[in-house]
């Protein structure tokens, strides 16, 4: 715990480094995005899917059902080329800074206080440590979210596409495009939001998912339904439904250009799927690829609509301490729950015990 607490230190005197000077605020900004990037491709059994993925690269060639193309051939490629597991670490972290960099940009969030909350955020930098495909596919995803900005759906399909070669799930946000080309109205979005929850309290839902399921007799389907049954709770997801109610307020006070919509859009849409897939733990995968819009809308309206100095200081630090409490409570679960996820998913699942592997090469 202590590198996590020495983490969380740097993190927090970096992120506050948001209100000096550009040129300062540019060199904080890049330290503290090669700390993260350092922490995530670097680490030694730390993450949930690390042992299976470092079991994986060389056994990827077998025929398994949920392995992209891509990562079974870049596997072969890298062992072929006498590069040691580490490198899938340090390849997809790559992917995923690269594309959450040039995303930051498009929404002009590309701050010490964005990167701070990234890496405090259980969806940002932490999941990179698990779901080292899907993260990567979620960066791409968030970049292509300026095309329907921008109005642009070849070029939105394209990039949803390669984030499909990258992980699967991504297929499932070619749907998205028309849905967010409707401007919906707050009082809508909160009604969808309400119709949500009831339809899963009431158990509809999770009928009409395993309806799916038997129609279908997918064996994907049943993989991904397999943890129905599961008796959802508000408090589960109560973070989700405050920092909604917060995305809500900004969206409101903000000048509701077409971004601003879009970020409202997609961090309502991540609610919506927090509530309808908390039945099929599978798939709220689709949930994760929203799950970011959080902060970039927190982000973008405390840069673009808090203009009093004092105000930026407070509010930036009550958003990080904030954060930075969710992020050790969710460490502790974790490591709580070491001795479950050691047998049942992988040696390295709720590790916490930090450690180097700078060892590319074998």
């Amino acid at each position: 715990m202590v590198f996590w607490i020495i983490l969380f230190a740097v993190i927090y005197v970096i992120a506050n480094c948001e209100l000096l000077k550009n040129k300062h605020k540019i060199i904080a900004n890049n330290i503290l995005i090669i700390v993260i990037f350092t922490v995530v491709a670097f680490r030694y059994m730390v993450g949930w899917d690390y042992y299976s993925y470092m079991i994986l690269y060389d056994d990827v060639d077998e025929d398994r059902l949920y392995l992209e193309k891509s990562f079974k051939y870049l596997c072969i490629v890298l062992r072929q080329c006498g590069f040691d597991y580490q490198i899938v670490f340090f390849i997809y972290a790559l992917i995923t800074m690269f594309f959450a960099y040039i995303a930051s940009k498009k929404f002009n969030v590309d701050t010490p206080l964005f990167w701070g909350l990234y890496a405090l955020y259980p969806m940002g930098m932490l999941n990179s440590m698990g779901q080292i495909r899907q993260v990567a596919a979620i960066a791409i995803f968030i970049w292509a979210t300026k095309y329907i900005i921008e109005s642009n759906y070849k070029k939105y399909i394209l990039f949803v596409l390669l984030a499909a070669v990258v992980h699967n799930s991504a297929l499932v946000l070619l749907f998205v495009y028309p849905l967010a080309r409707y401007r919906y109205s707050i009082k809508e979005v909160i009604i969808i939001g309400i119709v949500a929850l009831m339809s899963v309290v009431s158990g509809v839902w999770e009928n009409c998912l395993v309806a799916v399921g038997t129609f279908f007799n997918s064996a994907y389907i049943y993989y991904v339904l397999d943890g129905h049954g599961q008796i959802p709770s508000v408090g589960n997801y109560m973070f989700y439904i405050a920092t909604w109610i917060i995305c809500i307020i900004l969206y409101y006070y903000s000048n509701r250009t077409r971004t601003d919509y879009i970020v409202f859009f997609m961090s309502s849409f991540c609610l919506i799927m927090t509530i309808l897939f908390s039945v099929a733990y599978e798939l709220l995968r689709i949930r994760d690829y929203f799950a970011l819009f959080y902060i970039i809308s927190i982000t973008r309206w405390i840069k673009m609509y808090v203009s009093s100095f004092k105000a930026k200081l407070v509010i930036s630090n009550i958003a990080l301490l904030l954060f930075g409490i969710y992020f050790f409570v969710y460490l502790y679960n974790w490591s709580v729950n070491q001795e479950a996820a050691l047998g049942n998913i992988s040696m390295s699942a709720g590790n916490i015990d930090y450690k180097f592997n700078f060892k590319l090469i074998r």
